[in-house]
């Protein structure tokens, strides 16, 4: 069927038509319903084209492609029964009405002898292939498994829009079972691999079980204390200077260095952080939230593990040093929280910018 026009204008009053011809509401719970089946559809259709796009997974993907495509296929089916008044569609004479009617009633019945059968045969094979759950799953882990997740949540709110139609409700439920397997897969497994129960998964085991990807984030967090750029081991010789850094370092003193250009002043303070205590959780939390309200987060970066180290150069103006401006922002003090501030060059600092910092040395906390 060809369309003259994508709009017609016969909904600008808010109202719409049901198969049949009955005008109801835009927001009538029916058109809710197949409206978000059909949402459903179309991110079923995201979640096909990500699977197809997987080059390295072409081959085994094929099996749920066709099964998401099977469900897309019924998700049309069920969008029209919805969309049909068949009461008011049955007084029309037309040709096409009898056999229309007859084609809703046969899925209807294949719903429930055929189509929701299979889904719970393929649930149950995922399920299968799943370690115990000890906790829930948060939505994540790869984009695939991230769009299968969404499918699920987008299922379940079809399910409470559709609860009047009983095998399609039932459908649906399945459907979203489905899906919860397939995304708990997708989380649980090291590689992204989907295979039916009894097949080797690429684990190497051949028991067809997936292997639950573990991350202990705080051995993470605790590592990445340690792995520094810029280490005080690397520092040969000035055994006077390395005492004294050590000394500030661990009584959490202020310091100032004396000497010619180029005898290591500025090497040995930008290696400080390295000996002073690793920041604990509540420190890295603390920190964080300075550095991501100041929008200075690294690119993938979560949480800082590393003492800062903020070396402003003397021309910085006193609003930079303590913050504030037009948009408030953190300024250089607090970056520097539970860090390191480093001054080079001081005697070229501003009297009136070093003055600023008179007050934070003495409260231990920076007022705006």
């Amino acid at each position: 069927m060809k369309l003259t026009k994508i709009y017609t204008k016969t909904g600008d009053e808010g109202e719409t038509s049901l198969v049949g011809g009955i005008r109801i509401a835009k927001n009538a719970p029916r058109i809710e319903a197949y409206g978000t089946v059909d949402e459903l559809s179309s991110h079923l259709g995201l979640l096909v084209a990500m699977l197809s796009k997987d080059a390295e997974h072409g081959e085994e993907y094929k099996p749920i492609i066709e099964t998401l495509e099977r469900i897309q296929n019924n998700l049309f089916s069920i969008s029209s029964i919805l969309a049909t008044d068949v009461e008011a569609l049955s007084q029309n004479k037309a040709e096409w009405v009898k056999p229309y009617i007859e084609s809703l009633e046969a899925f209807s019945e294949q719903l429930g002898s055929t189509e929701t059968p299979l889904l719970e045969k393929l649930t149950d094979e995922y399920n299968a292939q799943l370690p115990v759950l000890n906790s829930f799953i948060l939505p994540g882990g790869s984009m695939t498994a991230a769009q299968c997740h969404v499918c699920r949540a987008v299922c379940r709110r079809a399910e409470r829009r559709i609860v009047n139609e009983n095998e399609t409700l039932r459908y649906d439920t399945r459907a979203s079972s489905l899906r919860y397997g397939a995304s708990s897969s997708y989380d649980t497994a090291q590689a992204p691999t989907i295979r039916p129960a009894g097949n080797d998964n690429g684990n190497g085991n051949g028991n067809g079980k997936f292997r639950p990807l573990v991350i202990d984030t705080r051995k993470i967090f605790y590592e990445q204390q340690y792995n520094f750029d810029l280490d005080f081991a690397d520092v040969k010789g000035q055994e006077n200077v390395k005492r004294a850094l050590e000394v500030a370092a661990a009584g959490g003193h202020n310091m100032i260095m004396i000497g010619p250009p180029g005898s290591g002043k500025s090497m040995m303070a930008k290696r400080l952080p390295s000996i002073l205590p690793p920041l604990s959780l509540a420190e890295s939390l603390e920190t964080t939230k300075i550095y991501s309200v100041a929008g200075k987060m690294a690119p993938g970066q979560s949480l800082i593990s590393q003492r800062p180290f903020r070396s402003p150069h003397h021309t910085i103006t006193q609003t930079a040093l303590v913050g504030g401006g037009t948009n408030p922002s953190p300024g250089e003090i607090s970056l520097a929280h539970n860090g390191v501030l480093f001054a080079d060059e001081l005697p070229e600092f501003n009297k009136q910018t070093l003055e600023v910092l008179r007050q934070p040395l003495e409260d231990r906390k920076i007022t705006i």
